[in-house]
């Protein structure tokens, strides 16, 4: 009869960790929406990395501020969940940085099933207050104008 009870107890444990197990592995709705929030902050990103790329093609420099890109529309520049606008930081003669508020951390994300990792130029993302760092490409084959 003990025998029985031991049994029984260990499959409880056993069905108890499965169910845990499937639990932990199925997606969180909440956290897929904060993951697809964040998928939008990096392709504004990207948007804003390619503006910025036209902008020093044309100029031989980077631009002070988002402002003095002609590709780039309003909206693209701003967090559209938090309506705060991204900040831009020039580095150097031809590095910058974009920074805001990200919900997740992208190595941890998972987007319809594939995981979320930015193509290698746009980097990953911590969750929380992170910066990425961009160097743009100098195309044209001349000095960049320093600054």
């Amino acid at each position: 009869m003990d025998r029985y009870k031991v049994t029984a107890t260990f499959i409880g444990i056993a069905v108890l960790i499965t169910i845990g197990v499937a639990l932990v592995s199925i997606d969180n709705p909440l956290v897929a929406a904060e993951q697809k929030k964040d998928e939008k902050r990096v392709q504004d990103f990207s948007q804003i990395y390619y503006a910025v790329q036209g902008h020093y093609q044309e100029n031989g420099q980077l631009p002070e501020k988002l402002d003095q890109t002609t590709n780039l529309q309003s909206t693209q520049k701003i967090d559209s969940i938090t309506k705060k606008e991204y900040e831009y930081q020039v580095i150097d003669q031809d590095s910058f940085k974009l920074c805001t508020v990200f919900a997740t951390n992208s190595k941890d994300s998972n987007v319809e099933g594939r995981p979320y990792t930015p193509s290698p130029e746009f980097r990953t993302h911590k969750k929380g207050y992170d910066c990425i760092e961009y160097t743009v490409e100098n195309l044209s084959g001349t000095k960049p104008r320093p600054l």
